[in-house]
């Protein structure tokens, strides 16, 4: 194994290297803050929100030109806008019930 693949095995294992943190660095800071018990407003949730988008834009470009991965990427980055969009409908909704 060459030394590329064993750094990066190695810091995969430990939890070091996050290769998503590279595209998408919004999504991934997210993700950090869901079990830290911080909450956010509904307006920092929409401005993340927008903020992956348009860090997806990128990409977006790359696979109108034919760049497959790309496609991959955007399809990742619009699964986690998918998923922040619910989170901020329920907030959204215990708000007004409470």
């Amino acid at each position: 194994m060459g030394d590329f693949m064993r750094n990066l095995a190695k810091n995969c294992i430990t939890g070091r290297w996050f290769w998503f943190h590279n595209w998408y660095p919004a999504v991934a800071r997210d993700k950090d803050r869901i079990g830290s018990g911080v909450t956010m407003s509904v307006e920092a949730m929409v401005q993340a929100m927008i903020d992956d988008l348009t860090a997806a834009l990128g990409d977006a470009a790359k696979h109108d030109k034919g760049n497959s991965a790309a496609g991959t990427r955007v399809r990742k980055a619009m699964q986690a806008c998918k998923a922040a969009a619910q989170d901020v409908r329920v907030k959204v909704q215990n708000d007004k019930a409470a």
